[in-house]
């Protein structure tokens, strides 16, 4: 086997890892970005809502087949060297990461909602620090500083930065304090649910 034909058998077996990881930062964008889980939901309706809840395997079944089918074909220069066992097993092995990246233990728990949150925390979080300067200025302590990132039918969420972290602790065990600053946002109330980021910087849903 010449060096020519390792690097090709090589390349052809890295492109569904590739694939699937390009698949799993498409759906950290979807989660991240305002408006992308809902456009998401909209053009796979068809799939989503037609397939009983025991089929629901098929979509991934349908991913692996087309990334193996994708490197089949990308492959056939190296076919001598890397059988349709190693794509299969490629391929397969690829789907298996994807699904797990994105929905184990569950999907908000996943790895790639956990990372689209990241990416919500980077892009907002100079403006929650000009929010809490603000409050500071206007005689407001501790600083409690909410955005709104993106709501799905009942359901909002967004991060805040929390000065006194009273967010952290169960709903109605805050002070009153802490109650009367929260009441004009989306933490006004009792159907929240608050996880820390990174300090006093929390990612938060409520309905």
């Amino acid at each position: 086997m010449s060096l020519h034909g390792d690097h090709i058998a090589t390349r052809e077996l890295l492109v569904a890892p590739a694939a699937a990881i390009g698949l799993c930062v498409i759906w950290i964008l979807v989660l991240a970005i305002p408006g992308g889980l809902l456009l998401f939901v909209l053009l796979t309706a068809p799939v989503l809502f037609v397939l009983p809840p025991r089929l629901m395997v098929l979509p991934w079944l349908a991913i692996g087949l087309t990334i193996a089918v994708v490197v089949d074909v990308l492959g056939r220069k190296s076919r001598r060297q890397c059988s349709r066992w190693s794509v299969g097993a490629s391929a397969l092995a690829s789907t298996v990461m994807l699904a797990l990246l994105v929905s184990y233990p569950s999907v908000p728990d996943s790895a790639a909602s956990t990372a689209s949150r990241w990416v919500d925390f980077a892009f907002y979080r100079r403006e929650l620090d000009a929010m809490a300067r603000q409050q500071h200025r206007a005689g407001q302590r501790p600083a409690l500083a909410v955005i709104t990132i993106d709501g799905f039918i009942s359901i909002v969420h967004g991060i805040a930065y929390d000065e006194s972290g009273e967010m952290a602790l169960p709903i109605g065990s805050q002070s009153l304090r802490w109650q009367d600053a929260a009441g004009n946002s989306e933490l006004g109330g009792d159907n929240w649910s608050a996880t820390r980021l990174y300090g006093n910087y929390f990612w938060w849903s409520a309905e």
